[in-house]
């Protein structure tokens, strides 16, 4: 088993506990609230870590979910990336998947005022570069709240080099207590992502009116579009509910709940999959720019 320091923020009631993971991607590996884990564990931290199987609430950085190719253009490079698990993830199909591996990016962490953690990366790293050749620095804020987690994740272009914007991240949400057949999942109104037979958008859109799905009769792995600034997606049970409500920054979103799973993923993403090559949805950073995106879980009963 592998160890690792983490680092915890705490609501001002110690109600709700959040602790992260410098060393493995700044991943939320636990949010509690009234002493029960609110994220799927799946196979655990050291799998992450290790091989980057995901669990809990990780950062996908510099790319959210998958990429087409091991190549990419955009922003004045091209880039190839390599086939290294210890530094790039791939899925079964062999595609990027995920951005880097957690090890590779060397988070440095502390907290502010106990319900607070503070975290920054250098991305002026070779080896860094080599990966993603756009020099910059990320910085992530987390604030934990009686039933909330607020992350705040803001990348500044202050190294000299326009920077493509394309993370994300991946919330695995339990409703405890409850069984997946109890489950309803509520989508905003938003544009369907159409997608290809590997799970990327072919540039077409549909119209999603949002309303309340059954999760007894139905699965995701679906990618929307926002139509405005802001969105909420919800999961709840009888008496139970988590929400996540994309406050800033967030363009776009996947949700995902396979058949069985006993979780439920509300994605924020500021880009669509594959964006660092097709350019759609993609914001590239001039120098001296910066993008700041913010999400907020909240939990009832």
């Amino acid at each position: 088993m592998l160890s690792f320091a983490t680092i915890e923020a705490s609501s001002p009631d110690a109600t709700t506990v959040a602790t992260f993971v410098p060393a493995a991607g700044m991943v939320c590996c636990s949010l509690t609230v009234g002493g029960e884990e609110r994220l799927s564990q799946r196979r655990g931290l050291d799998a992450y870590a290790s091989a980057g199987s995901t669990m809990g609430l990780p950062l996908l950085y510099p790319w959210a979910n998958r990429l087409g190719a091991h190549e990419y253009a955009t922003a004045g490079h091209r880039v190839v990336l390599p086939h290294d698990p210890a530094r790039v993830h791939e899925e079964a199909s062999g595609l990027p998947l995920h951005g880097l591996t957690p090890a590779t990016m060397r988070w440095r962490a502390r907290s502010a005022g106990g319900d607070r953690v503070i975290a920054e990366l250098d991305f002026t790293d070779p080896v860094l570069l080599e990966l993603f050749p756009f020099a910059h620095r990320v910085s992530l804020e987390a604030e934990v709240g009686p039933a909330s987690l607020r992350i705040t994740t803001t990348v500044r272009a202050d190294a000299g080099a326009r920077v493509p914007v394309s993370f994300g991240f991946h919330p695995y949400l339990r409703l405890t207590g409850a069984e997946r057949a109890e489950w309803e999942v509520e989508l905003p109104p938003c544009r369907g992502l159409v997608l290809d037979d590997r799970q990327l958008p072919t540039g077409e859109r549909t119209p999603v009116a949002g309303g309340s799905v059954r999760l007894a009769e139905h699965a995701f792995d679906d990618a929307y579009e926002l139509t405005g600034s802001r969105a909420t997606f919800v999961a709840r049970a009888p008496e139970r509910e988590l929400e996540v409500e994309l406050l800033e920054g967030y363009g776009f979103a996947q949700v995902f709940s396979p058949p069985g799973a006993e979780f439920a993923c509300f994605e924020p993403m500021t880009a669509p999959a594959d964006a660092l090559r097709s350019g759609e949805g993609l914001r590239v950073l001039e120098p001296g720019e910066e993008h700041r995106a913010s999400f907020r879980i909240a939990v009832s009963a």
